[in-house]
């Protein structure tokens, strides 16, 4: 047995051992260099962005909390912010020379080509519509520094950032109480709102997972409030206004989260896609069958024999799997009292299908009773 005058000692060595291993072990996440590199191209004026000054003349600025999540993307934890990296970005942190990047648009390009590029790059992305909100929204983040002007680094940086198609749904997005907030860029690298859950805990039915996930489970009222957020986002994305249908073809527990005020947060937009989008994705495919035009799971569409090509209208809207999203993290905890109300409503929900008469009526309808029913538990809460 150890005499408490040994303690002391242990306790010197044990601190030294952890000091030297945190302050000599290889940087996890490759940060230093990663910074190195994107700070050449901020100085050579290559590059521009809000968050620039902060990551190149600050002398902490290291992170070891990073992530890569099953598309690929890389990203960071810096409270109050979550910051990701675009394909440019994504080179340099993988320590690819910066030589190539950032190359559109090329020096020598006026403003006004630089305007068609980004209307003509609407246009082929959303659809042929009128995108000008948008258009000025993107030209409003492009100017970084407020003279109203666009310079060559702000027209590199904000092409370059729109490429991600996540950062292009957070613009288009952008007002929505239900998308994380855009927080600064340097490059394509960028930051948005860290949120105090970026998933939904779904409690497995049995087992130590169950006893786990339960350390993360809220109260039944703020549950609702959640759920009524990833409703009102769902119709969102499906009126869109002048921009059209988005669909969500990554959707799950893994891709919503929530804010310390229980608002519902879709924390990962990378496989949201405008319809026309998808359909140029679909159509280049023939298909016999409408297993042939599946995209995802979320996202599957029709196969019309007679040309052998995609449709663009998914067979199951993407309220169905929201639905399913709901069943599965209210569930067991509704009230007794609601329970076989809701349950109705969810089966109905989870049936809907492109074959179904009326189905755009019976979307919405279905919509304004699952939000009618869900709200009238928080008001009774209340």
């Amino acid at each position: 047995m150890l005499k408490s005058r040994h303690l002391p000692g242990i306790a010197l060595v044990a601190f030294l051992i952890w000091f030297v291993f945190v302050m000599f072990r290889p940087d996890p996440c490759k940060s230093d260099q990663f910074r190195v590199n994107l700070c050449e191209l901020y100085e050579s004026n290559i590059i521009t962005g809000t968050l620039c000054p902060h990551v190149c003349k600050s002398k902490t600025w290291k992170f070891h909390h990073c992530h890569v999540d099953k598309t690929g993307q890389i990203s960071f934890i810096e409270k109050p912010s979550i910051l990701k990296l675009g394909h440019q970005a994504e080179q340099l942190w993988h320590g690819h020379s910066a030589s190539g990047l950032y190359m559109t648009p090329e020096e020598g390009m006026n403003v006004r080509a630089f305007k068609k590029l980004l209307k003509d790059f609407l246009d082929t992305r959303l659809g042929s519509s009128d995108h000008e909100q948008i258009f000025r929204r993107i030209l409003n983040v492009a100017d970084v520094n407020a003279d109203g002007k666009i310079s060559l680094s702000e027209a590199k940086t904000i092409w370059s950032l729109i490429q991600n198609n996540e950062f292009l749904l957070l613009l288009v997005f952008q007002g929505s109480h239900y998308v994380s907030e855009l927080r600064g860029f340097c490059g394509d690298f960028y930051a948005v709102e860290y949120v105090l859950q970026n998933s939904l805990p779904v409690l497995p039915p049995t087992g130590i997972n169950r006893y786990w996930s339960s350390l993360y489970d809220i109260a039944w009222h703020k549950k609702v409030k959640i759920c009524i957020g990833l409703l009102e986002f769902t119709l969102e994305a499906y009126q869109h206004g002048a921009d059209g249908s988005f669909y969500m073809c990554d959707l799950g527990e893994h891709t919503i989260g929530y804010t310390k005020n229980y608002e519902a947060r879709v924390t990962n937009l990378a496989l949201t896609f405008p319809r026309k989008t998808l359909h140029r994705y679909v159509k280049r495919h023939f298909c016999n069958a409408d297993a042939d035009c599946v995209y995802t799971r979320q996202c599957q569409t029709t196969c019309d024999r007679a040309t052998r090509r995609c449709s663009a209208d998914l067979v199951r809207p993407n309220l169905v799997y929201v639905c399913q999203i709901i069943e599965r993290y209210m569930f067991p905890d509704v009230p007794r009292g609601v329970r076989g109300e809701l349950k109705v409503l969810l089966d109905r929900c989870k049936s809907l299908n492109i074959y179904a008469r009326d189905m755009q009526l019976q979307h919405s309808l279905l919509l304004n009773e699952l939000k009618s029913l869900l709200w009238k538990q928080i008001s009774s809460d209340v």
